[in-house]
């Protein structure tokens, strides 16, 4: 990257995009039909300045970064759908099939049901023999986790549930503070109802409002409305909606019609 600029062959404009191919969600074969209009725009902004082409090409190389740090904001702020099944700023469709939720496990370590563990739900077991988890057996970041787990598990009104496996929704990022999308979001559960499917994130109810705690619920919410919008090209006959539950409402008597609305 150091050597691109005045005196190589490089075009400003592939300079630029070689800039944007640092950011992630940025794939030049997926997306170089926009990638190579946008750098063109830019060039042509900077040659506003000058008449002289070694001129603007010492431009372009001096403030390449910032240039394509831009143009990165600007795609994320813009909707784009794609046939390639790129959709709103870089979300992609949910995977059509499940990945596997691995658990590395000790030599005679023991599985243990959510209902034998009352109310207590220590993080540091291995739960198994769900009725209605898509995977075999799970651990979970804290007891407010588990326990809404057991109360997901045993409600009738469920089809089924689970917890995401890293990359099962490998188009969902949020943007932080200054417009970056390189924050993979993986919600604590998926959930299945006769006439729905709700994204839930568990938060103790001091970190509800955090900054990015809401970065992240707005791109999920995105995500959701892409999904129920675009329902009949993913396969998926069901409306999407996204959903932050306070630890304080996860009760061991609370109902899931309670807690959802």
């Amino acid at each position: 990257m150091d050597n691109i600029g005045v005196g190589t062959n490089q075009s400003p404009e592939n300079t630029i995009i070689a800039g944007l191919l640092d950011f992630p969600l940025v794939d030049y074969d997926e997306q170089k039909n926009i990638l190579l209009p946008l750098a063109r725009e830019a060039v042509n902004y900077y040659r506003g300045f000058t008449k002289n082409e070694d001129h603007l090409r010492e431009i372009i190389e001096n403030n390449f970064h910032q240039i394509a740090r831009d143009i990165y904001v600007q795609i994320n702020e813009h909707t784009i759908i794609e046939g390639d099944g790129f959709i709103d700023s870089g979300l992609r469709a949910p995977l059509s099939y499940l990945l596997p939720y691995n658990i590395s496990m000790e030599v005679n370590e023991s599985e243990f049901t959510l209902a034998s563990q009352i109310d207590s739900f220590p993080r540091s077991k291995v739960y198994s023999s769900f009725k209605k988890a898509c995977h075999k057996r799970y651990k979970f970041d804290s007891s407010d986790e588990a326990r809404l787990a057991y109360l997901l598990d045993r409600d009738d009104k469920i089809e089924d549930w689970l917890r995401p496996a890293p990359n099962q929704f490998e188009g969902l990022f949020w943007r932080d503070e200054i417009g970056n999308t390189n924050h993979r979001y993986e919600p604590d559960f998926v959930v299945e109802f006769d006439h729905e499917i709700v994204m839930i994130e568990v938060k103790p109810d001091a970190e509800v409002q955090n900054d990015d705690v809401q970065a992240k619920r707005r791109s999920a919410d995105a995500y959701c409305k892409v999904v129920s919008e675009h329902i009949g090209s993913f396969g998926i006959v069901k409306p999407w909606r996204y959903l932050i539950i306070p630890t304080s409402k996860i009760k061991i008597t609370a109902t899931i019609g309670g807690l959802v609305g």
